[in-house]
């Protein structure tokens, strides 16, 4: 059903396409045999008659160059306020990376006057938060310490 509703909205959109079209070209056929005089500032001459199809198709195109100078001029200020919103975050990234910096350098210093080491002396994995070095028990009874009796997955091994 879907793909039917989908063909006929494609065939209606077709048909009016197809009247537009149709009236247009007849109204360039009904006005071909007309003229009209008119002033263009210095860039044609008064006098002369020009066929009314002419100056419709010229203010068609007209139109249709006013339509895509202000789509494209609509795109370039999209893209220069994207542009100021990029840089808005960069320049709030670049504070952020320096307090960031500070902050480190602070901590460090602060650490050596403590005679503790910091975050940035320890080994990867380290963990100074819960007092832990980062390794963790195999054990299932929380009683027992590493290597004293802790479970391996096979029970009839023996030692």
């Amino acid at each position: 059903m879907n793909l039917a509703f989908r063909a006929l909205k494609v065939y209606l959109r077709l048909a009016i396409v197809a009247i537009l079209v149709a009236g247009v070209a007849l109204v360039f056929y009904m006005n071909r045999a007309n003229e009209v005089r008119f002033w263009f500032f210095w860039v044609r001459d008064e006098s002369q008659p020009v066929n009314v199809v002419w100056l419709m198709i010229g203010t068609g195109a007209g139109a249709v160059a006013g339509c895509w100078t202000l789509v494209l001029a609509w795109r370039v200020f999209r893209d220069w306020r994207e542009l100021s919103r990029l840089r808005e975050v960069e320049a709030r990234e670049k504070v952020y990376r320096t307090r960031e910096a500070e902050l480190d350098a602070r901590e460090r210093r602060l650490g050596e006057a403590a005679g503790r080491p910091t975050d940035a002396d320890r080994p990867d994995g380290a963990d100074s938060a819960d007092g832990t070095d980062g390794e963790e028990e195999n054990s299932d009874d929380p009683g027992e310490t590493p290597g004293e009796g802790a479970h391996d997955g096979n029970e009839n091994a023996t030692n």
